[in-house]
């Protein structure tokens, strides 16, 4: 499978996102679990980077600290110059609602709203487009780029799972973020499918210059990524 190579040069040499000696230990009762230990690495500016690991090596606890969603127990997340660990919770959200863009195995979209409105929703809790007319516009125009114009009024549960996840990638995108996480992202669909998500996934990519990090177990989706990193007992090396 050909490496997909970077539409552009990177807009700066600092990586805009860095891990520094990051440990994740989750406690129940007297029982510690260590997810992560020591946890360092890069993702570089308008880079696809992939993350590949064996199920259980913390791929999927490394991309919620990354996100905001988690705090590490020791060590820094930095995000375009600011350690993101000594924010608040507000602080995070509001973050990863203006910067950062999220898409989970499962969709996470919202069962009884509509693609359109599932991306609405997205800009709606950014702030970022006051008015509903220009979100309602907004949501139009990033469904029909990823292929779902005729799709704009159904909910989840009408839609294929690739349909699914395409507008799962839309509402990561609908607010124009620096960073997109993807967590396993094909991972409950058939080969060609997952090819044709991976396939718009690089291709808004390209588009926007993104930074992207694609967390899977799939070898063959991780290559197409032109920066590859791996996670083998709570420590990341390169891929």
């Amino acid at each position: 499978m050909a490496v997909v190579e970077a539409v552009s040069p990177a807009t700066s040499y600092l990586p805009l996102v860095a891990l520094k000696d990051v440990f994740k230990i989750y406690k129940e009762g007297t029982t510690e679990t260590v997810a992560l230990r020591g946890a360092s690495m890069e993702l570089p500016r308008g880079r696809m980077t992939s993350l590949v690991g064996p199920s259980g090596s913390g791929k999927s606890t490394l991309l919620s600290l990354v996100a905001g969603l988690a705090l590490p127990s020791a060590g820094q997340i930095v995000v375009d110059g600011t350690d993101i660990s000594r924010l608040g919770e507000s602080e995070r959200a509001r973050l990863r609602a203006e910067r950062i863009g999220v898409v989970f195995q499962s969709g996470n979209l919202i069962p009884f709203l509509s693609a359109a409105e599932n991306v609405e929703l997205a800009m709606s809790i950014a702030g970022k487009r006051a008015g509903k007319q220009s979100r309602r516009e907004r949501a139009r125009e990033v469904l029909t780029e990823l292929g779902l114009g005729s799709r704009l009024h159904h909910r989840p549960t009408q839609l294929s799972g690739g349909e699914v996840q395409r507008v799962a990638v839309a509402v990561a995108l609908a607010n124009d973020p620096d960073l997109l996480l993807a967590d396993e992202l094909t991972g409950e669909l058939d080969s060609a499918t997952a090819e044709q998500v991976i396939g718009i996934l690089a291709e808004a990519w390209h588009q926007r210059e993104l930074t992207v990090l694609l967390v899977t177990h799939n070898r063959d989706l991780a290559a197409r990524a032109d920066h590859r990193l791996r996670l083998v007992d709570g420590l990341v090396s390169a891929g």
